[in-house]
């Protein structure tokens, strides 16, 4: 996916949220079984008791059994990263951390080039 896709398919969610079409709250817990940081961003595989859910999120420190939550911005059932050469799907778009019943807190960084 172009990263300008990414940025219009973004704003597209933000729209939604704002207009109360879709959850702003949507958000995804579990415990960190596997990261890794490619290209300004931090891929994670969280497992929770619905399974495993890989997420990307601007880059950030991660620790193997960490527990996370982080906001569901957009979900893409197939993406491919070439700075890994490798296919996740699907993957969730995160803009960071949530702390329960707030909004997503911004890791350090940007998904905007």
């Amino acid at each position: 996916m172009r990263l300008s896709h990414f940025i219009t398919a973004s704003f597209f969610c933000f729209a939604l949220s704002a207009t109360g079409i879709a959850d702003a709250a949507s958000s995804v817990t579990g415990t960190v079984t596997e990261s890794m940081n490619s290209g300004g961003y931090t891929y994670v595989l969280l497992t929770n008791d619905s399974g495993e859910h890989w997420v990307a999120m601007p880059e950030q420190k991660v620790e193997k059994g960490q527990q996370m939550t982080l906001s569901v911005d957009m979900e893409l059932p197939n993406f491919y990263s070439k700075t890994l050469n490798r296919n996740f799907a699907p993957v969730i778009f995160s803009s960071g951390v949530q702390a329960a019943g707030q909004a997503a807190t911004p890791a350090t960084g940007s998904f905007a080039a």
